[in-house]
């Protein structure tokens, strides 16, 4: 292991302080051990069984010796200490879960603890593998790596880190100078993770002691920290932080720059930098690429040269397939990212192979394109027979025709989550028998707006409630339904960030990303979200509804024949957050209070006998259909079966919707 210290901002950050704020550890006291700290230790003194040579880095709580021991055998390594006078009890706590955290891992790609103790002055020490290497990003500069060998490298770091999630460890501190790449005799290039010392134990039984950050302190470094870590009261990081700053690494191996510029983020104010890291997107590498070519001659040029390649054809690259997989890891959300270091490790590989990967369309035009690169040889041979028929008539390129038609493969693109079921979310064993038969995957993502979106599996089940059921209307007749075909439905209400996100615009009464949007009429939906979308997004019909809904279930609720507080969002004086409460047996949220959900039916009588609700209205009212009833509800208003009907062009605080998507 080695640390560095130079001067790069980058290099070494472990704690970043508001503007004009006071570090806990400043004090006249302090500053005076830290001053004698060189005459604690010396080059040539003795720690336990090693003898220091030379300090090889230093970091916010620790310095990094290089050290040798004699005795039973010869061994170099590097030293980590607490600094003098640093050696509060917060400071021992983090020091002594890095030692306890390292303990815990034995992977290739992750330094080795050896050894620990204490200095004859009483401060804790541990010993690790000593690796003579450079950062990530210096190394390949140097060797003027290629694109496709600095994925290479980058999938060792995720290897390494998925291991130490797999332990229970998050890194937090995951940067170019915490993963050192070396190359041995006659052996391709490889690398270590560095330097554990902000990892959290998801566990949090590693150390008995408490790790606290002093008030107004981040834990990490700003240019690779994930939005969450930039709240210092959040208490939600987990490993996907760490897919966050994976993210940011690989943006900036392929692009020679950070997302965020360094200079432009640290002269921020405190606040300004924790808004920045939770709300600004950064550039896609292709743009940041395509601004340094016309801005900075400089950065041009040392970006070519570690590549070999020119910037303008290096963007080129990444503008489709490649630039997706840093922007997948870096989305604010965590749940919109990779959600393990595995998932990021097989994209990369993935495109490497030319495959398909998860942070791409999943259209048949973009698999076609794929197998058609991975078999040129063949495709060349069939190519003036095949191309009319398989991919009709070609659309000239730049016309009004081929911008449009970009366009719909845009607006229809979405990343696959999941491809079968997960048991602890689908808890009806049946369905998740029925989706998996249908060959198509359980859990997508709309690419542009973010919404999730479960698969029902065609059915039938009994719409409408039986005449014993309590607070049941008129309108509730029952009647068999068969959904013949499988459909998508967003797993939560469409929210306000989603709206803003697909239309540009803002609404709702009660301004919040995550509550559900609101106050919107039919006719907004169909001119401002759905015609946007290109066919991707629709309404579902009553029927569909309602068949998500009960998921299976023949009683007044997906959660039985009565309700309780902890599982609706009903009674309430606003709205809640889309996904608050639990979901039904096929995993749909809210489905039960909240906001009442607009469907595409006309507001009419069911058929008694079955058959096909009525999709266009007959009437001159134009009301459509509302489900689900809304958070100013009691509980009889929100049943499965109930039904309401709206003007479709008027609004109200109460109505929002979800949306569904066709299978082909």
């Amino acid at each position: 292991m080695a640390d560095t210290a130079d001067d790069n901002p980058t290099a070494d950050i472990t704690s970043f302080a508001p503007v004009g704020a006071t570090p806990a550890r400043a004090s006249a006291r302090t500053q005076r051990e830290h001053s004698d700290a060189n005459a604690l230790e010396q080059p040539g003194d003795q720690v336990g069984p090693y003898r220091l040579i030379s300090q090889i880095g230093e970091g916010g709580f620790g310095t990094v010796w290089l050290a040798e021991r004699r005795e039973p055998f010869v061994q170099r390594v590097a030293l980590k200490l607490v600094k003098a006078g640093m050696d509060s009890k917060s400071v021992i706590g983090r020091f002594e879960q890095e030692r306890q955290a390292l303990a815990l891992m034995n992977h290739p790609n992750i330094a080795k603890v050896l050894d620990g103790g204490l200095t004859k002055f009483g401060r804790p020490y541990f010993a690790m593998e000593f690796v003579k290497g450079e950062p990530i990003t210096e190394f390949c500069d140097a060797r003027r790596l290629s694109v496709r060998q600095r994925l290479e490298l980058f999938t060792q770091a995720c290897e390494a880190i998925q291991h130490a999630h797999l332990k229970g460890i998050v890194h937090r501190d995951l940067k170019p100078s915490n993963i050192l790449a070396f190359e041995l005799e006659g052996e391709a290039p490889t690398l270590k993770v560095i330097d554990f010392g902000v990892a959290k134990a998801m566990s949090q039984s590693l150390s008995a002691h408490t790790i606290f950050t002093e008030t107004g302190q981040m834990i990490g470094t700003p240019e690779y920290m994930s939005p969450e870590q930039a709240d210092p009261s959040a208490s939600d990081i987990d490993t996907r932080s760490d897919i966050y700053s994976l993210g940011v690494l690989l943006y900036e191996l392929v692009t020679g720059a950070l997302p965020f510029d360094s200079r432009a983020l640290r002269a921020k104010a405190y606040g300004e930098v924790q808004r920045i890291l939770r709300e600004d997107d950064p550039p896609t590498p292709s743009a940041r690429l395509s601004t340094l070519a016309t801005k900075d001659s400089g950065s041009t040029s040392r970006i070519e040269r570690a590549r070999g390649v020119a910037v303008r054809q290096l963007a080129k690259e990444l503008k489709s397939e490649l630039e997706w997989i840093p922007l997948k890891a870096m989305r604010k959300q965590p749940r919109n990212r990779y959600q393990t270091a595995l998932d990021l490790t097989r994209d990369v590989r993935d495109y490497l192979d030319g495959k398909p990967i998860s942070a791409a369309p999943e259209s048949h035009a973009y698999r076609l394109r794929k197998w058609m690169r991975r078999n040129r040889a063949a495709v060349r041979i069939v190519s003036a027979g095949v191309t009319m028929l398989v991919l009709g008539v070609s659309i000239p390129w730049g016309t009004a025709a081929y911008r449009e038609h970009e366009e719909t493969l845009r607006q229809n693109a979405f990343v696959v989550i999941a491809q079968d079921p997960d048991p602890t979310v689908v808890t009806d064993a049946a369905a998740r028998e029925r989706i998996k038969a249908t060959g198509r995957p359980w859990k997508i993502q709309h690419a542009l707006s973010g919404i999730v979106m479960l698969l029902c599996p065609p059915g039938e089940f009994t719409m409408g409630s039986p005449e014993s059921e309590p607070g049941r209307n008129p309108d509730e007749t029952q009647h068999p339904r068969t959904i013949a075909r499988a459909f998508y439905l967003s797993q939560n209400e469409v929210s306000q960030w989603e709206w803003r996100t697909m239309t540009g615009e803002e609404a709702g009464l009660s301004p919040g990303d995550d509550l559900p949007v609101e106050s919107v009429t039919w006719k907004t939906i169909q001119q401002d979200f759905l015609a946007p979308s290109r066919g991707f997004f629709r309404l579902p019909s009553e029927a569909e509804w309602e068949y998500a809904c009960r998921a299976g279930t023949t009683t007044a609720f997906a959660f039985g024949a009565g309700i309780l507080p902890s599982q609706v969002a009903l009674g309430r004086s606003m709205t809640a957050p889309t996904g608050s409460f639990p979901g039904n047996a096929w995993g749909f949220h809210e489905m039960h209070g909240n906001v009442w959900e607009w469907c595409a039916d006309a507001f009419e009588a069911y058929p008694k006998q079955g058959g096909e609700e009525p999709a266009a209205p007959t009437t001159p009212r134009f009301e459509r259909a509302l489900r689900g009833g809304a958070f100013i509800d009691a509980p009889q208003r929100a049943r499965s079966a109930v039904r309401w009907g709206y003007r479709a062009g008027a609004t109200n605080a109460a109505i929002g919707f979800r949306v569904a998507h066709s299978c082909e």
